[in-house]
């Protein structure tokens, strides 16, 4: 089924118009909650039509949110498209493109690595996820990386064999993945694109860093379900949504009660024809070819296999043709429903006005801390300038709100706006070419510690700050949710590895580390003169 779009989805009126039973999702929604899963956007489509959406307070529909490794699904369209024009073919190989600027001796770690080995995961290169992306020698770091085995011979999930896909794009292009896929893919599906993070050498990450909001993920999710068929054209060329969604390896350990295979850059493989794009904590689209449905979903929650096993109860057993239409208030009451998910925002609370006058404008100068940052550990590990050394925080108390001001490496000079009021003024923050938005709420506790809760609106994590004044010093307790631990662990399922205890110790013990290393639990510092 084709339908036409104006740059926008159509909404039904109720679910049952595109045959999508209203209590069955009611249910689904009711258990999501009950179990406390984080998303942020949900949006379910049936024949076309959005049938069910929500963004959970104190989040917005509108703005776009980083994908993780959902954008490897991008570069494989793109790789598509240079396919389907002869600029690429499934087994162009790295030598081919690259062996006049390494040596032979360099290149034989590569020897017969094609482009279709990249897509579906079986390189036999053994990229470390800690090398050093602030060297700008991303493909350097893959070329010269250890090889474990033959190409073909292994799946192992590697987000820089997508990265290398993108560089082989732009040797026979010229232009970078998004460059190239503006004309072909985001310009007719009305995407808008603001930001994909990139090298030192400008090049698209590929595999990761890609910005969407949850409208243009679900434009994307029925391009998929039409095969590249968009608004009568055929926007992705024919037949690479199939061979996007084949399975080419399969008996995968994974996050899925399914055990499912994965393709291009696809999780793929069930015999009712279901595969999905995914990204880390949550950033999926789960699609439904047969009942022509996909449900669309982005979140700050890291335990996988829990959304995985909600879906799967209610879906797609919530796609049914010919239903009633149920009445206008049992439509309403869903709709209804479907607006009182909140985070748990801290609430309102008595200032201290005293203990405000007293650091009005104050600048505090903090102890030196290579990972000190108001940006969130998710967006920071895999970025090429990385901020940290968070310094001289300052203080402007107003009647309603405080503003936050502070520095940073690779951050210059921002202030966030901290809501007193519950009140949503949301601040633009800037991490070198990466600019944010941040949602705080603060509110002082009796124990006279002032309580800050930090929401980066394109970014998972929740930053808390338990601040402490004493005389001219300032302490500062400092956590994230998701914690280290979650994402570790969900990290080798994701991968398609079968955990046990040994596994799960390290994650523990890497998350005590961790929080150290790459979060800076506790951010000291005194009053500057």
């Amino acid at each position: 089924m084709s339908v036409t779009y104006d740059g926008t989805l159509e909404r039904a009126k109720c679910p049952e118009e595109a045959g999508v039973d209203t209590f069955v999702l009611r249910d689904f929604f009711d258990e999501l909650k009950k179990c406390g899963y984080r998303f942020k956007n949900i949006m379910i489509l049936r024949k076309g039509k959005v049938v069910a959406e929500c963004t959970r307070y104190p989040f917005v529909a509108e703005m776009p949110h980083t994908m993780f490794s959902f954008s490897k699904a991008i570069t494989a369209i793109a790789i598509g498209f240079a396919i389907h024009e002869g600029l690429l073919r499934l087994d162009t190989t790295i030598e081919e493109l690259f062996s006049d600027s390494y040596s032979e001796k360099q290149m034989e770690k590569n020897k017969g690595i094609t482009v279709r080995h990249l897509l579906n995961m079986t390189a036999g290169k053994s990229v470390s996820l800690f090398d050093n992306k602030e060297n700008g020698k991303w493909l350097d770091n893959y070329i010269k990386s250890h090889r474990y085995a033959k190409p073909g011979e292994k799946f192992k999930y590697i987000s820089e064999n997508t990265y290398v896909l993108g560089r082989m794009l732009a040797k026979v292009s010229g232009l970078t993945i998004s460059e190239y896929l503006k004309p072909r893919l985001f310009e007719p599906l009305k995407i808008d694109i603001p930001f994909w993070e990139k090298d030192e050498l400008g090049f698209d990450a590929g595999g990761w860093g890609i910005f969407m909001n949850i409208e243009d993920m679900a434009k994307l999710g029925q391009c998929f379900l039409q095969k590249g068929v968009w608004n009568g054209v055929q926007v992705i060329p024919e037949g690479w949504i199939d061979a996007m969604t084949t399975p080419y390896t399969r008996g995968l350990y994974g996050l899925d009660a399914k055990n499912l295979g994965f393709g291009y850059n696809t999780w793929c493989g069930r015999e009712d024809g279901y595969y999905r794009l995914e990204g880390l904590y949550s950033q999926f689209i789960f699609c439904y070819p047969r009942e022509e449905a996909c449900v669309v979903i982005n979140c700050s929650d890291i335990k996988h296999k829990t959304l995985f096993d909600l879906v799967d109860k209610y879906f797609p057993k919530a796609f049914k043709d010919d239903l009633p239409v149920v009445s206008e208030d049992i439509t309403e009451d869903f709709k209804e429903s479907l607006n009182n998910f909140s985070f748990n925002v801290l609430p309102v609370a008595p200032r201290n006005f005293a203990t405000e006058k007293g650091l009005n404008d104050k600048i505090f100068k903090m102890l030196p801390l290579k990972p000190a940052t108001m940006l969130p550990l998710s967006s920071t590990y895999m970025l090429s300038s990385k901020p940290g050394y968070l310094n001289n925080i300052k203080f402007r108390f107003s009647d309603d709100y405080a503003e936050m001001f502070w520095e940073e490496k690779n951050a210059g000079k921002n202030v966030i706006c901290i809501n007193f009021d519950g009140k949503r003024r949301i601040s633009n923050v800037h991490f070198g070419d990466m600019h944010t938005h941040v949602l705080a709420y603060g509110a002082w506790r009796e124990d006279g510690k002032l309580e800050i809760q930090f929401y980066t609106m394109e970014i998972p994590e929740v930053r808390t700050w338990i601040v402490e004044f004493n005389k001219k010093k300032i302490k500062i307790k400092n956590s994230l949710s998701p914690n280290l631990y979650e994402t570790l662990d969900n990290k080798y399922r994701f991968e398609g590895m079968k955990t046990n205890i040994i596994l799960d110790t390290v994650a523990k013990i890497s998350n005590l580390a961790g929080n150290m290393i790459f979060v800076g639990t506790t951010l000291r510092g005194k009053l500057k003169k």
